[in-house]
């Protein structure tokens, strides 16, 4: 049953959640626990496998736009792997919610106890998820739906943990879910890359996007698209950045949330017919 909109309803806008998970290179020490390697001789390592300045690229000023960033590196907890290794793929690489291996497979953790894993886990995995959730959840209330932007970096060459290692990476990689991502939100965003001289590829070299798994293959009024950005077009080979890259990547980020804006006030609202289903 539909309900109906509050007095506080927004006409015309489309509330966007840019997640970022992997941004941050902090490794606190007092977290550390099993740690085989310091984080001096882990931060050549850390930084391969950091989604550096994502944090800047998909923050915006824009009100419609309201950014998560996750506070610590992946290394010490992965937000983006299942919270039970049994459930996800990379837990074979040693690289699951809490990595035990680097992207070589050398091992730089041990394996942690139940305690200290349900430490980490509690401090940090599931209070992301929490604030997540509580964004979708105001989001719907007060539009009736809501998009999250999975913001994502990548390396050119691909690294040995990688599951594809297919040559000629694309400079943009778009994750879709076959529920949460209307085709509509893929050809937009495709195209809206495309025209500034960017190449695209659709769930390659990476796939899928992030929703809260209580909504996951449930909830339609969860849109949900990942937006992977090759480092070469805003780092050097030494992690620095390129200013001029960069602009132009965190210009075209901008836009497209501008883009998506303007759809929603031309069809206020509920105006994604795969969302009405």
């Amino acid at each position: 049953m539909k309900q109906n909109a509050g007095p506080e309803r927004s006409l015309g806008k489309w509330p966007i959640i840019a997640h970022i998970p992997h941004s941050s290179m902090a490794i606190p020490e007092d977290d550390q626990t099993g740690f085989l390697r310091s984080k001096e001789k882990l931060v050549h390592e850390v930084k391969k496998l950091n989604d550096h300045f994502t944090d800047k690229i998909f923050n915006s000023s824009l009100d419609e736009v309201t950014s998560l960033i996750f506070p610590v590196n992946r290394f010490l907890v992965d937000v983006e792997r299942f919270e039970k290794d049994d459930a996800e793929p990379m837990a074979a690489q040693g690289m699951g919610v809490l990595y035990t291996h680097d992207t070589e497979g050398r091992r730089f953790r041990e394996d942690l106890s139940s305690n200290a894993r349900e430490k980490l886990v509690s401090k940090y995995y599931r209070p992301h998820h929490q604030k997540l959730e509580k964004l979708v959840k105001q989001a719907i209330e007060k539009n009736g739906s809501v998009m999250i932007i999975d913001g994502h970096s990548f390396p050119a060459q691909a690294l040995p943990c990688d599951q594809s290692q297919a040559p000629n990476r694309p400079d943009i990689c778009l994750g879709t879910d076959d529920f949460h991502t209307p085709s509509w939100l893929v050809e937009m965003v495709k195209d809206h890359f495309e025209a500034q001289g960017f190449s695209v590829s659709i769930n390659h070299p990476y796939s899928g996007t992030m929703v809260p798994l209580v909504r996951y293959q449930k909830d339609r009024r969860v849109s949900s698209i990942m937006i992977e950005i090759n480092r070469h077009l805003y780092l050097g080979s030494d992690f620095e950045l390129r200013e001029s890259g960069f602009r132009k990547v965190k210009d075209c980020v901008e836009r497209l949330y501008s883009r998506i804006q303007k759809k929603a006030a031309r069809n206020p609202p509920d105006f994604v017919p795969e969302l009405k289903q």
